[in-house]
């Protein structure tokens, strides 16, 4: 037996058993409740009509180190750990490779594509350190994309103390799910 909701000063009571419902209409007191007779239906469940939705998918097109084409224009990033980060108009990778040399000014990074995504969707993206870098172990960035898309992301060596050897991993989420990943060896 299960219990339903109990509405207002009326309360109404439905419990279901084996598919048969008995309603029962409950009128309170001052000290107790008074249960009228029940009545008896069959309950059979609505038909319904379910549109498979489609989950996001995720594609990585290129990945690797790459040039700057586009204007670079840098904005405050409080979970940088430079402080700062940057969106680049355009780049245009150069090789496909995960092995990435540690070296100063060098640019990496992944450019994918979303498909299916819902218009509510959140998508982040993710690049975890190796290990932590001035305490923090990861970046995340939420940018406002919507609707099926095709953009990259990318992390630069502009100071020494980031130039941490291992794996790096970029990912793409959408609503918290890793949807696409590629992992760097930074040597």
């Amino acid at each position: 037996m299960q219990i339903a909701e109990v509405y207002g000063r009326a309360p109404l009571i439905v419990a279901i058993l084996l598919g048969v419902a008995t309603q029962m209409s409950v009128t309170p007191s001052r000290s107790h409740c008074q249960l009228s007779r029940p009545s008896v239906a069959v309950v059979r469940p609505p038909v319904v009509a379910t549109v498979p939705v489609a989950e996001p998918t995720c594609d990585v097109l290129e990945f690797g180190p790459y040039l700057q084409i586009g204007t670079r224009r840098y904005f405050d990033d409080p979970h940088a750990i430079t402080g700062r980060s940057f969106e680049v108009d355009e780049v245009e990778f150069i090789r496909q490779t995960t092995e990435i040399t540690r070296k100063l000014r060098t640019g990496f990074g992944v450019r994918y594509r979303v498909h299916d995504l819902a218009p509510n969707a959140s998508v982040t993206w993710r690049v975890k350190y190796p290990h932590a870098i001035r305490g923090v172990s990861d970046w995340s960035h939420d940018p406002e994309l919507f609707g099926d898309h095709s953009h990259a992301f990318l992390y630069d060596f502009d100071h020494a103390y980031e130039m941490v050897p291992g794996r790096w991993e970029f990912s793409v989420l959408v609503d918290g799910k890793t949807t696409c990943d590629v992992a760097f060896t930074v040597k």
